[in-house]
């Protein structure tokens, strides 16, 4: 069995790499309606498991980032585990 060849670099053959971010419309409506000074309670993402609430946490960051790319958010949950998203200015 032969492990590989020499090609040129033109032979090379490319694919897109990683897969097309998913976004939420309902969620990027209200992180955009968000102004510095106000926050949002999100029930519909309510996490209990505290293993669980940073890969929501980061869902909501990645909505947040791409209707305000410029701005910070910041992730409380209640002690049910509802995130509250508040605008930093």
């Amino acid at each position: 069995m032969e492990l590989g060849t020499i090609i040129s670099e033109d032979q090379v053959e490319r694919t897109p790499r990683g897969r097309k971010a998913v976004y939420d419309p309902e969620l990027l409506e209200l992180l955009e309606s968000l102004t510095p000074g106000s926050a949002a309670r999100l029930d519909g993402l309510q996490e209990e498991d505290k293993d669980k609430r940073s890969a929501v946490s980061a869902h909501i960051r990645k909505h947040f980032a791409s209707v305000n790319p410029d701005e910070k958010c910041r992730i409380e949950y209640t002690a049910d585990g509802v995130p509250q998203v508040r605008f930093q200015a």
